[in-house]
């Protein structure tokens, strides 16, 4: 294999191993705070219901909202590992297409991935996220609602 075969799959080797961390360091850390402010608001939500001074309705409808946005956190982490996953598999196809390669003419034929993969799987996870955490935030205002008009 020639120095330009071996300097593309050792790019294509740092760019797996970059994806494979930015894999379970983004998932983990973005995901676990939209659980536990919908866990929190569980929590909150369900102590609330104890207090007889408060409306109860907007308390019980807020435990409906965090469980929802609880639900979408896991839907969230899910569609995120999928997109990535989807990354890491296309840069290994590229690798063993490099390695293939007998030439730097065949090399630059297969060209550099884009990182198309698990765009739309990112997005949907986007889209989760983000309703996840506007359903935390309905919830909270919820609380507030019922504690300070209750």
């Amino acid at each position: 294999m020639e120095s330009t075969n071996q300097e593309y799959f050792n790019a294509l080797n740092q760019l797996r191993e970059a994806q494979a961390s930015l894999q379970s360091r983004w998932i983990i850390e973005t995901v676990k705070h939209l659980a536990i402010i919908n866990i929190a608001g569980l929590a909150g939500s369900s102590a609330l219901l104890k207090i007889a001074e408060i409306a109860l309705t907007p308390v019980k409808v807020s435990l409906v909202l965090f469980f929802l946005g609880l639900v979408l956190t896991v839907v969230d982490f899910h569609l995120n590992s999928l997109a990535f996953l989807a990354q890491v598999n296309e840069t290994d196809r590229a690798r063993i297409a490099f390695r293939a390669a007998e030439t730097a003419g065949e090399v630059s034929r297969h060209g550099i991935p884009k990182s198309s993969a698990g765009q739309s799987l990112f997005k949907a996870a986007g889209t989760v996220g983000w309703i996840s955490a506007l359903l935390a935030l309905s919830g909270g205002s919820l609380i507030a609602y019922a504690v300070l008009c209750g």
